[in-house]
């Protein structure tokens, strides 16, 4: 009789495994959350130096009352010209950006929105203060996503429809929007939600500048639209960890005045680049749309 040959193979730690993937979760949660509190420093330490200024220019005429029995030329000439916050109108730029990346009657060039959109975060976003940090971040990333297979092929894939069904064809993804990570895909798809996030809050602004002012609340008036803004457009897809980190970042949401002196020299041409903005970006918003659900590719899992 032949002996049988057994080989024993141990269960796999099923514990173990578990424990290792909750750990890796709660790295990644407390790094985002201190993520949020690194941006609230910021902003407080911003808060802080504006406060500083205020006290300054609110001593400088006593400073100017030592120096009344020097000539007016003189004391002229000891002041520094402050140089003006507005420089140019980066949402017309960005705007008109955002136009030529349409590419006939209902695609997108890829290469152009590339461009668009980090345009956008590092020009316009950056102006707005620490708030957008993270946005400007994301941004970028999901950039790099789209870029690495819209290389292999530039030409082909200048096409967003064409690059997103080569996807398809490669059977990168799974039926009923399951997304692979990383993928021109995913990237665009967040691409597109967070500039839907930025037309809310936009749209959100316009409507209340349109109407008289509302009745005080303990929330600034660009918090609380920040936060309707984000319901709108990003809780659906954002996990507890997400959400967290995004309404510590809020706080640090300037106000309004602040946003438009960055933004133009005047309210009425801040009011004026918010509308034009918004008007090229819903159209392109929605052609992406139509392509990413013509492809079934909406992956509406949540982030962590």
């Amino acid at each position: 009789m032949q002996g049988r040959l057994v080989i024993e193979v141990p269960p796999l730690p099923v514990v173990e495994l578990l424990l290792v993937i909750i750990s890796l979760l709660l790295a990644r949660s407390i790094w985002l959350l201190s993520e949020g509190r690194a941006l609230l420093s910021k902003a407080a330490e911003g808060g802080l130096a504006k406060l500083t200024e205020s006290k300054s220019s609110d001593e400088r005429p006593h400073t100017h009352a030592l120096t009344r029995g020097r000539s007016a030329s003189a004391v002229s000439e000891s002041r520094t010209p402050r140089e003006p916050k507005f420089t140019d109108r980066v949402l017309q730029t960005s705007a008109k950006m955002f136009e030529q990346s349409m590419l006939d009657e209902a695609d997108v060039d890829v290469g152009k929105f590339m461009d668009a959109c980090r345009w956008y975060a590092d020009k316009v976003l950056m102006r707005m203060g620490t708030f957008t940090l993270v946005t400007v971040r994301e941004t970028h990333t999901n950039m790099d996503k789209v870029k690495q297979n819209y290389e292999l092929n530039p030409d082909k894939h200048r096409s967003m429809r064409n690059l997103l069904e080569a996807e398809c064809w490669s059977d990168m993804h799974q039926p009923g929007g399951v997304l692979m990570d990383p993928s021109a895909a995913m990237g665009l798809l967040w691409a597109r939600r967070v500039l839907m996030f930025w037309i809310c809050l936009f749209r959100r602004h316009m409507d209340r500048s349109d109407m008289r002012p509302a009745t005080p609340t303990k929330e600034s008036p660009a918090q609380s639209e920040v936060i309707t803004a984000y319901e709108e457009a990003l809780a659906p897809f954002n996990g507890w960890v997400t959400r967290t980190t995004f309404m510590l970042a809020s706080r640090a949401f300037p106000e309004w005045q602040d946003i438009e002196a960055v933004l133009a020299s005047n309210h009425e041409d801040a009011m004026a680049d918010l509308r034009s903005w918004v008007q090229v970006l819903e159209p392109l918003l929605e052609r992406m749309d139509n392509i990413i659900q013509d492809l079934d590719l909406n992956d509406m899992r949540k982030s962590i």
